[in-house]
């Protein structure tokens, strides 16, 4: 069976930034941010001898906590951004060409072809209108739900890969995602 799809580095992103709040990575960069605008409070009302600077970074960090979740995920869409703008991510935004053979899954674009044997395949996930294969390698494959030419081609994909590497298909976005 042979899959052919296109994603745009926008699509990526995008799927990607819709789901990040389910990970461990949000939650760590969201506790992070809360600990340092505590701290910076804490600091200006030690060192300071006005109350209009504590009065002043009071209100900063009240308005910093409260558009935290924004902040962080600004942060997180513009390194992600600058992480797929590398050359070695070139290939991902090319056409691309997924086949299941007897060992494995051989993915195939204009500038590389990559072999992945069943045990290298870590979980798959079905989210929104996107299949996520995990990797031990950690490379991750994104594939469109509509580059699939019928419904039963998609089931027939996807329980080939369940057959073979005896996983769950799940429907959440895997809260161990790093970028």
């Amino acid at each position: 069976m042979e899959i052919n799809y296109i994603i745009s580095k926008e699509e990526l992103v995008n799927f990607h930034m819709k789901h990040v709040t389910e990970t461990k990575n949000y939650k760590k960069a969201t506790i992070n941010n809360t600990i340092f605008t505590l701290l910076i409070l804490f600091l200006v009302f030690i060192i300071s001898k006005h109350s209009y600077y504590t009065i002043t970074a009071f209100i900063t960090c009240l308005v910093l906590l409260l558009f935290r979740k924004k902040i962080v995920l600004y942060l997180l869409r513009k390194k992600l951004y600058k992480i797929l703008s590398f050359e070695k991510y070139t290939n991902y935004f090319e056409h691309t060409t997924l086949m299941i053979y007897e060992q494995g899954l051989k993915l195939t674009t204009n500038l590389s072809e990559k072999n992945y044997k069943w045990n290298s395949i870590k979980s798959l996930h079905l989210i929104d209108k996107f299949l996520l294969i995990k990797t031990n390698t950690h490379d991750n494959i994104l594939i469109p739900i509509d580059s699939f030419k019928s419904l039963e081609s998609k089931d027939f994909f996807i329980n080939s890969i369940i057959n073979n590497t005896n996983l769950k298909l799940q429907n959440k976005y895997p809260i161990d995602f790093n970028y």
